[in-house]
Order: structure tokens, then C-alpha cells, then sequence
């Protein structure tokens, strides 16, 4: 875990195109835990919206920068310092989830959310997915809670 986390950190920081580097994060991780893609958000609290800046899969990474409306349940989440991963193992049963369940058209996929906080304020998460219900377990998210700092950083 520690050697995972050393690497992950060098990698966030060595450089910066954040499309390639989560490109490589992602092949990193997933020699650890399931994962098809990361998302990386950013928060325009003002705006009460939520900007993607970025996402990658094994294959590639790409640059996003796009909007979209947070949810009520979202903007309570957003604004909450809690650091503990949120981990979706039944889409259709969690609010956090309902718009990816929509925008692919189905619930078999499981999501952990990462919140970013970086001194006392939510930047923004790291979403994690892998289209498979039940992926998640919580060595998982102790797993991805590890990133926190160095993903808050890079944000």
C-alpha cells in the first residue's frame, strides 16, 4: 500500500498533463483494484456546479472541462468536509448515482466517490467506476482514501 501510494503521489506530481497522467494512475491502480475509469470534478459552489476536468480509462485520457448542475443531494454533499469515500455498490438504490445510471442507460456499474479536500475546503472528488455491480469493497475504498492528499493536490 505504501509503495502504491509513493507512486501514485509521484506520478500526480511529476509533470502536469492531467490527462496523461490519469491515464497512467489508472493503469497503476488497476493492478490493485477494479477500475475501468477515474473522473476527476472539480466544484463551482457559486454556481452550484460541478466541472469535469478530466478522465481517463486504461486506453487513454482526455481533457473534459464540462458543466453540469449539481442535484440538491450533491450540493449538501459538496459542501460537507466529511473526507470518508462514498462507495455505490447498487446504483439504482443511491441519489449520488442516478445520473450515470441514466446517462448509460443502466445500474451495472459500482462507483466510489472520492472527496478532495485540501485545508478545509472540498475542491472537488475522484469518481471511480467500473461497470460491474458489487466491485467495491472497503480495502478499496481505504485504498483510494489513500490518495486523498496527493489527488487534492493536483486539483
Amino acid at each position: 500500500m505504501a509503495k502504491l501510494l509513493e507512486q501514485a503521489a509521484l506520478l500526480l506530481l511529476d509533470g502536469f498533463e492531467l490527462d496523461r497522467t490519469l491515464w497512467r494512475l489508472v493503469n497503476l491502480l488497476r493492478l490493485h483494484l477494479p477500475l475501468d475509469a477515474l473522473v476527476i470534478t472539480d466544484l463551482l459552489l457559486d454556481l452550484r456546479e460541478e466541472r469535469v476536468l478530466a478522465e481517463a480509462t486504461a486506453k487513454r485520457g482526455r481533457l473534459v472541462n464540462a458543466t453540469r448542475p449539481l442535484t440538491r443531494y450533491e450540493l449538501a454533499q459538496a459542501l460537507s468536509l466529511e473526507p470518508a469515500v462514498i462507495v455505490v455498490n447498487q446504483p439504482k438504490e443511491n441519489p449520488l448515482a442516478q445520473d450515470l445510471v441514466e446517462f448509460w442507460g443502466t445500474d451495472d456499474f459500482s462507483l466510489m466517490v472520492l472527496p478532495l479536500i485540501h485545508r478545509e475546503a472540498r475542491l472537488g472528488s475522484a469518481h471511480f467506476v467500473v461497470r460491474q455491480r458489487r466491485s467495491f469493497s472497503q480495502e478499496h475504498a481505504d485504498m483510494a482514501q489513500s490518495l486523498a492528499p496527493p489527488l487534492a493536490m493536483a486539483v
